[in-house]
């Protein structure tokens, strides 16, 4: 998982379909130029996957989960920490724009693609072990080592008390949750 997230995706995740907010939104919300993909429960799932090769898909989804989970966590409960973040990673916004901003609930990533057949559920669910040990030592590493947060635990009791943790579809998410859960 290391290899792939740090030779592969970042190369891949440039491949998605991005939009950029008009101005006035943009600053509005303080966006600071962020692109968005994905659309309205991630209705872009099917071209935005159809350009990962179908080996690598089950990695893509998993570290496009990661940024965006850690991203939207540290958005709404650790806003000290974001703006550096922000600066640091300039990972994209999962959501869409209209009248406002909307953030797409993160665990959306896992289950679309599961629901459209546009990746092995098993597969993911066979690598959610390992995913989370990476997903752990990397959110260490990059919030707390690198100085953004003191404490990593509360980032994920943050994670897994927010309302978004709620959502359970497919097979994938649920899988995600034990391990997680498990591993804390």
């Amino acid at each position: 998982m290391h290899d792939y997230f740090y030779s592969v995706f970042p190369n891949q995740l440039k491949t998605l379909s991005y939009l950029k907010p008009p101005q006035y939104l943009s600053e509005m919300h303080h966006l600071g130029g962020a692109l968005f993909f994905g659309g309205s429960d991630w209705e872009n799932a099917a071209t935005d996957l159809a350009r990962v090769p179908p080996e690598d898909r089950p990695r893509f989804v998993l570290s496009l989960f990661m940024i965006v989970l850690t991203d939207q966590a540290l958005f709404t409960h650790n806003t000290n920490a974001y703006d550096e973040w922000r600066r640091r990673t300039n990972f994209p916004k999962f959501g869409w724009f209209g009248f406002g901003v909307h953030n797409e609930n993160p665990f959306k990533l896992l289950s679309v693609p599961e629901q459209e057949g546009l990746v092995d559920a098993e597969e993911i669910i066979a690598a959610m072990p390992e995913f989370v040990d990476f997903f752990i030592a990397e959110s260490t590493k990059m919030l707390v080592d690198a100085g953004l947060l003191t404490e990593i635990g509360l980032h994920f009791e943050s994670i897994r008390n927010d309302p978004a943790y709620a959502f359970g579809e497919g097979k994938v998410v649920p899988a995600f949750k034990a391990a997680f859960d498990a591993a804390l």
